[in-house]
C-alpha cells in the first residue's frame, strides 16, 4: 500500500532530500516549506521525475500558530491519513548567548522546538504508523557558540521518548546528524543524501530499534579530512570514546 509522507522543511537540506527518498518508493508526498515557490517547484518536479505517486506542496510557518493549524487540516484532509510524519525543518544562529538577540533566540526555539511539537500535535489524529524527528548530535553532547540551538535539540530528543510512551501504537524516532553538508551546515560534513537514506530506513522500520531512540548519524573531524561514521540505534558515547 502507498505511503502517505508529509515532511516539514522540503525546500531544501535535508529535507529536500527526504522527500527524494520517499518519491523514489512511490509514496504520496505533502511537502511543508517556507520557501520560495522557485525552490518548491523545483522540488515538486523532480519529486514526480522520481516517482512520487502525488505531491502536494503546502506553506508551513513554524513560528506562526495559525499557519500550523492550516497546514495539518490541509494535509489531513487530502487522504485521512499520514502514515509517515517527518519532522526536519530547523534553524541555526550561531555565536555566544550574550550576543544573540531575543528575535534570534524566539525564532531558534519556534522552528527548532516549539513549532515541532504544535504541529506534531495537530497531526496525531492522522498520523498511523511513524514519527521521524529530526534532532542533531548537538543535542547529545553541546557545544560552544550553539547554546540555545543545542537545548533546542536536547528538547526534539526528549519530546520524542516522552511522546513514544504516550502513544505506543506509533514508532517515534529522533533522527541525530553531525554536521551536514546543507545550506545551515556552511556545506561542510556528511552528505544530506546520507542523513536522508536513514531517515527513510528509520521511518519505514528497517532497523531494529525501540520507539523513543536516538538513530545517530555520527560525523567527526580528524586531521585533515572528514570521516563518516554511521551508527544506527546507538548511542554517541561510542563516537566520543573513539575520539578521544
Amino acid at each position: 500500500m502507498d505511503k502517505v509522507v508529509l515532511i516539514t522543511g522540503a525546500g531544501g537540506g535535508i529535507g529536500r532530500e527526504a522527500a527524494f527518498q520517499f518519491a523514489r518508493n512511490h509514496d504520496h508526498l505533502i511537502l511543508g516549506a517556507h520557501a520560495e515557490a522557485g525552490e518548491m517547484r523545483d522540488v515538486e518536479s523532480a519529486c514526480a521525475t522520481l516517482g512520487a505517486k502525488s505531491i502536494s506542496v503546502l506553506e508551513l510557518n513554524l513560528e506562526n500558530e495559525a499557519s500550523i493549524k492550516d497546514f495539518a487540516a490541509g494535509a489531513g484532509r487530502q487522504f485521512g491519513r499520514i502514515d509517515i510524519l517527518v519532522n526536519v525543518a530547523g534553524y541555526l544562529n550561531a555565536g555566544p548567548l550574550a550576543e544573540q538577540s531575543e528575535e534570534e533566540i524566539s525564532r531558534m526555539i519556534d522552528v527548532n522546538f516549539r513549532g515541532l511539537v504544535m504541529l506534531t500535535r495537530a497531526c496525531l489524529p492522522y498520523v498511523k504508523e511513524a514519527i521521524v524527528n529530526i534532532g542533531s548530535n548537538l543535542g547529545i553532547i553541546g557545544r560552544r557558540n550553539l547554546s540555545v540551538y543545542s537545548a533546542t535539540k536536547f528538547a526534539v530528543r526528549g519530546f520524542s521518548k516522552s511522546l513514544a510512551k504516550e502513544m505506543p501504537h506509533l514508532k517515534i524516532f529522533t533522527v541525530n546528524p553531525s554536521l551536514t553538508a546543507t545550506k545551515m551546515g556552511g556545506f561542510k560534513g556528511m552528505k544530506p543524501e546520507k542523513v536522508a537514506e536513514i531517515i527513510y530506513n528509520t521511518a519505514i522500520g528497517r532497523y531494529k530499534a525501540a520507539s523513543g531512540s536516538d538513530i545517530n548519524v555520527n560525523v567527526y573531524f580528524k586531521g585533515e579530512g572528514w570521516k563518516n561514521f554511521i551508527i544506527a540505534a546507538r548511542f554517541l558515547k561510542k563516537l566520543i570514546k573513539r575520539s578521544s
